[in-house]
């Protein structure tokens, strides 16, 4: 269907309204609220997977007013980042045929700009009601992710090397934003952190494969433009692997637990060494994520239960696809 027939589409009121929320990509704040999770439960000791199973004590995050808060301006600080991102990126989103809204014109660049920044806004004010230091964090994220990865004299997703930096910031301040709703910043919360950056910057390297031709296309040198696929998917494969030996040299087993479930995958993938198959270990590698740390946090379950179906309901019937999926597209 055409970017006109889109538009042209007599949609219920509700289904547009729900354009505004999807513009967000509120399925890949997972990504972000399981790594802020891991965080918030490391600084409170809850990351002794092996021991709770052994002694018959397995702690449950109830969640608390600071942790909801912080979920929700993480979310909001997500979503504005994503909406830029998407601005920024619609004329290579089209020709990798993805990310219908601002690309088919469904939803004007202008108002596309004035939510994202309202978004933005809104993290930054909730920040302030929480820490400064939380507040510092998200600060930092909203000029790495909105300004310096999408806009000039920076735009980082353009450079190789600038588009792994800012992934990786992306990813360490994600965990740390949740450290910081429990504990100070120290160098614990660096030692804690570096194998949680390893293993998301492993699966940022994933998601760039899929895209080449299009930001090529478009000039956007990315790390897989520049390096190649197959040397990208190597050094991926290598960061998930270093991520699980450094947990088990600091004895992090939330994630020792994480990387043993993915080793499985792993394997399959180096077997076939393909695009397609780097992206099922993309999508299990979360899922696994997701449900470790779910059986700490239950709630995420729920969450992420009922974002799953209403984004299943609401991409089939906008755009008749299959979405999200954890089949490789």
């Amino acid at each position: 269907m055409s970017a006109t027939e889109w538009k042209n589409v007599a949609y219920p009121r509700w289904i547009r309204l729900l354009d505004y929320f999807f513009l967000m990509r509120p399925v890949l704040f997972l990504p972000g609220w399981i790594t802020l999770l891991a965080g918030y439960l490391i600084a409170r000791g809850q990351n002794a997977v092996f021991r709770d199973i052994l002694n018959g004590q397995w702690a449950i995050e109830s969640g608390n007013v600071l942790l909801f808060g912080g979920l929700v301006v993480f979310s909001a600080a997500m979503g504005g980042s994503f909406i830029f991102n998407q601005i920024y990126d619609v004329d290579s989103d089209r020709k990798n045929n993805k990310l219908f809204l601002l690309g088919d014109g469904i939803i004007s660049l202008t108002a596309g700009t004035i939510f994202g920044s309202v978004l933005l806004l809104i993290s930054f004010i909730g920040a302030g009601l929480i820490h400064l230091r939380f507040t510092i964090i998200i600060a930092v994220f909203n000029g790495v992710t909105a300004y310096m990865y999408n806009a000039w004299p920076f735009h980082l997703k353009s450079r190789p090397i600038g588009g792994l930096v800012a992934n990786m910031a992306m990813g360490l301040l994600a965990f740390w934003a949740g450290w910081s709703l429990v504990s100070e910043l120290t160098m614990q919360a660096v030692a804690f952190a570096i194998p949680y950056l390893l293993f998301n910057t492993g699966l940022y390297f994933f998601t760039t494969l899929p895209d080449v031709e299009g930001d090529a296309a478009t000039g956007k040198i990315t790390f897989p433009v520049r390096f190649g696929q197959r040397f990208t998917l190597k050094l991926g494969l290598g960061l998930l692997l270093l991520s699980g030996i450094w947990a088990w040299w600091i004895r992090e087993e939330m994630l020792m637990l994480i990387v043993f479930f993915t080793v499985p995958v792993m394997l399959q993938v180096i077997r076939r060494f393909s695009v397609r198959q780097a992206i099922v270990l993309l999508k299990w590698a979360i899922l696994v994520f997701a449900v470790v740390i779910g059986t700490r946090f239950p709630l995420l379950f729920a969450i992420g239960g009922a974002l799953y179906g209403i984004s299943r309901y609401y991409y089939r019937i906008r755009f008749n696809m299959e979405y999200p999926t954890m089949k490789p597209q």
